[in-house]
């Protein structure tokens, strides 16, 4: 199954193929401003599984829980489409909101949970990992 996701005006687009090899939630200050809410959705797919990137993207390099990370930007109307982790290759993060043609199942793991707002309840099913926990995932 090939998935769109889309920005909001439509210009920028990255198609993908299959299931991401994650699907999280994260809570962390960086993914709090990117979405201006309470957590940020992103979907992980392998490199391989892009089959393309359509539109004029405004690139920002930032450092946060997740590391380092080139983040894609909708040129026109600055929609996150997608982001680069450049301390781990082969591996890109999309916005979970964008997909809405072929929506993302639910995602099953919370990061950075220690820092979610007091009133966002979360099924007991999910992986729950604390800002500490995703910097060792990640060899900080």
């Amino acid at each position: 199954m090939i998935r769109t996701a889309l920005c909001r005006c439509g210009g920028s687009a990255i198609e993908v193929e299959g299931d991401p090899v994650a699907n999280l939630i994260c809570h962390c200050g960086s993914c709090r401003r990117r979405t201006g809410g309470p957590c940020g959705w992103t979907a992980v797919f392998r490199e391989e599984q892009v089959q393309s990137r359509r539109g004029e993207f405004t690139v920002y390099e930032s450092n946060g829980t997740a590391g380092r990370t080139a983040n894609a930007f909708c040129a026109r109307c600055g929609t996150t489409l997608f982001f680069t982790p450049l301390d781990v290759p082969g591996v890109v993060g999309c916005a979970g909101g964008c997909f809405v043609d072929a929506p993302l199942p639910e995602p099953r793991a919370s990061n950075s949970d220690d820092l979610r707002c007091a009133w966002l309840t979360l099924p007991d099913t999910w992986t729950i990992r604390t800002a500490a926990d995703v910097a060792r995932l990640r060899g900080a």
